[in-house]
């Protein structure tokens, strides 16, 4: 195994720096060694062959140097199958980023097991997998990175009709024959990874089990079949042809399989959320989601729409057009775009969206007041894009209604580090300011507040603000980062939550806030940390302010923003759970794959 610059060495169970395992180390049984785990999740060493060792005691030990994870997870494997989780070491939020435990396993079993290290920030998810296996009573200890699964088939069969060539996986393309009256073709598949997600067409195709027939047209039939398996996706296509001479007794059926809106446009993708790749569960649902769709030109050819986008809809397979926000296009290279998606569910029932694109005399449709209703329970979105320049208006709300204005002695940088472009409010030692109408408020009753940050700085700074002096009467709330320590604060004068999630520097967070009358829950990256009896104030005509607690800058948030939304519901743990898993950086929750 190649090592890493600034590589940590294994410490033995009993060292000094680990007095707290070492007085309960008798009898206990260790398991992988702090310099694998940091050398192979810090540093990522590429590894030419697994090294082995021979161990009776091997330590978990995450450094500090991990500080910058947001939480830990520790999974113990059967046979190395990443989805036989025989048993859970540890699961849960560290106490702040620099107060990071040791852990110990037991090894209780004899048969193969191994260790899985996942650290999360705002970046996703990176996993060390390590196997442990027995020899003569002790451990052996294989450092190895479990391979990606394999998006392919392993089987492929068609009824009626015969696959020309024999089906074999790494043969992408087939032909099959149909005779004029045969007006459907089924099509059955087992894929080699068994938790992938399989497509015929628009079709979901379980495992081993014969699709819904798929209508056939006369002539040519092009049947893209799409799996995706975990963060790996491939595609096979049957070309089916059905005859154009009829039986003298028989007349062939009209041909309806390729009509309907969107007949005049030219390209087609399949949009499949994959809610097993996130891990969400069969009873997981949404409704009126925005969901997050980032276009390159790996995934499409870009150069085939419209040059502006105006040619892009979606839909669902029944063919309801779906609302969306072009927020971003710059052709040939990158898009961002918002769909408001009616329902999603962890359950194989979920119906596809469809991306159509290739229409040059098609006008645009992108609607953001579509997307960002106030009758589905939005007060204010910003996409935070513009560059401020002290004009009236010039920040966006998607809803339509609270435009807002910078303020103050700067303006706020505009960066473009995360979700299309963000906002920078004191990265030149002068602070901005956002100034929001004053009729901007999330309501009495409840509301959530959701927006990414990242602090960069140590000072005490004021996040959002919706009020104005001291007293009660006059405040909504504010939320704040803490001095020194970036302890998250959510107030108003007399009621404060110091609460227990902390903004670690430089890196970004999903902060969300959900009030239901009484009681605040707090999420991070999607994950719900606290839930905390609390009460607002009630001016609801008091200044809004992003960045500062006024328009001097007095207590300015050092650090960026970016997707600043709030409604006036409080919304579910799953809203919040996906808002995360769809937006993160390098999200593996949509699958993009091109039908024609």
């Amino acid at each position: 195994m190649n090592v890493c610059k600034g590589a940590i060495a294994p410490r033995d169970a009993g060292d000094a720096g680990d007095a707290g395992d070492a007085r309960d180390a008798k009898g206990a049984r260790w398991l992988v060694a702090v310099a694998a785990i940091l050398n192979l999740f810090l540093c990522q060493c590429h590894i030419e062959q697994p090294s082995v060792r021979e161990e009776r005691f091997v330590t978990v030990k995450l450094d500090d140097s991990l500080s910058r994870y947001d939480s830990v997870r520790i999974l113990i494997l059967a046979d190395g199958d990443t989805d036989a989780v025989v048993g859970t070491a540890w699961a849960g939020p560290l106490a702040s980023p620099w107060n990071i435990p040791a852990f110990r396993l037991d090894d209780t079993e004899s048969r193969p097991l191994s260790v899985r290290v996942q650290g999360f920030d705002s970046f996703g998810r990176l996993s060390l997998d390590m196997l442990i296996t027995k020899v003569d009573g002790k451990q052996v200890v294989t450092s190895t990175i479990i391979p990606k699964p394999s998006p392919n088939l392993v089987s492929l069969g068609v009824s009626p009709g015969t696959l020309v060539p024999p089906f074999n996986p790494a043969t992408k393309e087939y032909s099959v024959s149909l005779a004029t009256n045969q007006t459907w073709l089924q099509i059955t598949m087992t894929p080699a990874y068994p938790a992938a997600t399989m497509w015929a067409g628009l079709t979901r195709v379980d495992s081993g089990i014969p699709a819904e027939p798929i209508d056939m047209a006369v002539g040519e039939n092009r049947v893209v079949l799409s799996i995706t398996a975990a963060d790996t996706s491939t595609q096979y296509v049957i070309n089916a042809t059905r005859g154009t001479k009829a039986p003298v007794d028989s007349v062939p059926p009209p041909d309806t399989a390729h009509t309907g809106p969107f007949a005049a446009w030219k390209h087609q993708a399949l949009i499949s959320p994959d809610f097993r790749q996130v891990g969400i569960g069969e009873d997981f649902a949404v409704t009126d989601f925005p969901l997050l769709l980032r276009l390159d030109k790996v995934k499409l050819n870009l150069s085939e729409a419209a040059a502006d986008g105006r040619d892009l809809r979606f839909a669902t397979a029944a063919g309801k057009i779906l609302p969306y926000q072009l927020m971003n296009w710059d052709q040939g290279t990158e898009a961002t775009i918002w769909i408001k998606v009616d329902t999603l569910r962890g359950r194989s029932d979920t119906s596809p969206i469809l991306m159509y694109w290739g229409n040059p005399a098609a006008e645009s449709e992108s609607d953001p007041a579509a997307v960002f209703s106030a009758a589905l329970g939005w007060t204010g979105v910003y996409h935070l894009e513009e560059t401020g320049k002290g004009e009236a208006g010039e920040y966006k709300d998607a809803t339509g209604r609270f435009p807002g204005i910078a303020v103050g002695k700067t303006m706020p940088s505009r960066n473009g580090d995360f979700i299309g472009y963000g906002q920078d409010f004191n990265s030149t030692g002068t602070q901005a300011v956002i100034r929001l109408p004053d009729a901007f408020d999330p309501g009495p009753d409840s509301w959530t507040l959701q927006l990414w940050v990242m602090q960069q700085g140590v000072d005490r700074g004021v996040i959002f603000k919706k009020g104005e002096g001291p007293s009660p009467r006059l405040q909504r709330f504010q939320l704040l980062s803490q001095e020194k320590d970036g302890r998250l604060i959510l107030e108003r004068h007399g009621d404060e939550l110091a609460t227990g999630t902390y903004l670690p520097k430089d890196q970004w967070r999903l902060i969300g806030v959900a009030y239901d009358g009484s009681k605040v829950h707090i999420y991070v990256n999607g994950e719900e940390r606290q839930t905390a009896s609390w009460t607002q104030g009630v001016n609801a005509s008091a200044k809004t302010l992003l960045g500062a607690a006024d328009e001097n800058g007095t207590s300015g948030f050092h650090g960026a923003m970016d997707e600043f939304w709030v409604s006036h519901v409080a919304r579910s743990p799953d809203f919040l759970r996906l808002m995360y898993e769809s937006q993160k950086p390098g999200s593996a929750f949509v699958t993009i794959l091109p039908l024609k």
